[in-house]
């Protein structure tokens, strides 16, 4: 729905389907329980399912408008419900999601038309690659602890094929943590460095395991890893030990160097504490232009299901409506500055990091198709993003 026009209502009596299925993160309820709503209304009335991160903790979010609510990675439980679901009646409308994890090479044609339509940051044309499900590190802001409780990795044999499998070069590891498991990462990066297909990769990992294991820097720029994401979060030592985070300021800046010598651009996601005053804003920024991020990007710190974090603070919410949950609105009290000039400085770190200037200088590191539309696509990100006409939100933070 994210990439095709067609409206949801004639897709489906078009159709004519027997089962539709959702999946949703917090900030999508609100939309998918509409969307449950219509398609139960429909002419074919099919079986409504939901599913993803946020049915999985608060399944009673969809219990009104879904005939059956999957819990956790639920693939072979979703295959074994579809094989008799003329006899689903029988079924507990929660249905657990599976036991164990296997990795599948993924049918990609079932996607042929909208291959060029996917985008993630500075890489266009993208196909999906995991090593790894889950992390095995709990950090208290993070949902993926819950979300995946298990850290599970895929043989390097079978890796290769799903990457071999892909219609583009450009690869986007989908793991929380690719280098959690370093032996097997080091394996996989060896191959995909020898493949005669020369990959352009993008991976998410952890600024210490860069910063105290630095062999593994030269392995993925080998393997053609172009951008390495990492969850750098503070600039506060103190604020990365209350977040159970296990890595330092010293361990980012270590790392960030480290990925620049080897000719990485660096990913660098921060989380925006209730407590930023105008002071704090600038200096991230500062920390940003100094170390040379080049694609830095900003999350308020929100109370996601399955974090640690969730049970303490939801209570403290001010903001209830499920889709402000977007990691760009502050659903709890904000304790320095006035709500709009607040999420006008985290407006403004967007702005300041992706200015014109800063695209420019960028551009010549990038292929030259991919820097015109890089720009593009940030510019109209930039503007698209406004706080202008949310009364409704800010009367919350009255």
């Amino acid at each position: 729905m994210r990439v095709d026009n067609a409206p949801l209502e004639s897709t489906i009596n078009e159709y004519l389907p027997d089962v539709v299925c959702f999946t949703a993160l917090t900030m999508d309820v609100p939309k998918v329980r509409a969307l449950c709503r219509t398609t139960k209304e429909s002419e074919s009335s099919p079986i409504v399912c939901v599913g993803g991160e946020h049915a999985t903790f608060l399944p009673q979010s969809f219990a009104d408008v879904a005939d059956y609510v999957f819990q956790g990675r639920a693939i072979e439980a979703f295959r074994s419900f579809l094989v008799d679901v003329r006899s689903s009646a029988k079924m507990p409308r929660l249905i657990p999601g599976d036991t164990s994890h296997k990795f599948l090479i993924p049918r990609r044609t079932l996607h042929d038309a909208y291959q060029k339509e996917y985008v993630y940051g500075a890489m266009f044309d993208i196909s999906l690659a995991t090593l790894s499900v889950g992390c095995p590190f709990r950090c208290t802001y993070c949902s993926v602890p819950g979300t995946e409780p298990r850290h599970v990795v895929d043989t390097v044999d079978h890796a290769m094929a799903v990457v071999e499998s892909a219609p583009t070069n450009n690869i986007l590891y989908t793991d929380s943590n690719f280098l959690a498991n370093r032996r097997v990462a080091a394996a996989l990066l060896r191959e995909l460095g020898d493949h005669p297909r020369k990959f352009k990769i993008m991976v998410s990992f952890r600024s210490d395991t860069i910063a105290r294991h630095p062999e593994l820097t030269r392995l993925l720029a080998d393997a053609g890893v172009k951008v390495g994401a990492m969850g750098l979060e503070s600039t506060d030592g103190g604020q990365l030990l209350e977040w159970d985070k296990q890595s330092t300021v010293s361990d980012n800046d270590t790392a960030i160097d480290m990925l620049h010598d080897a000719g990485i651009m660096v990913r660098g996601n921060f989380v925006i504490t209730q407590d930023f005053d105008s002071v704090r804003f600038a200096s991230l920024e500062q920390y940003i232009d100094q170390r040379n991020i080049e694609f830095p990007t900003f999350q308020i710190l929100t109370p996601l299901p399955g974090s640690l974090d969730y049970p303490k603070i939801i209570s403290r919410c001010v903001v209830k409506d499920f889709k402000y949950f977007d990691l760009s609105h502050s659903v709890l009290p904000l304790a320095q500055l006035p709500a709009r000039r607040f999420h006008e400085h985290f407006k403004g770190l967007f702005e300041h990091s992706y200015s014109a200037r800063k695209l420019l200088r960028l551009a010549p590191r990038l292929p030259a198709w991919t820097a015109v539309r890089g720009a593009f696509t940030a510019l109209t990100s930039r503007l698209a993003m406004s706080y202008d006409k949310q009364d409704e939100f800010f009367l919350y933070h009255c």
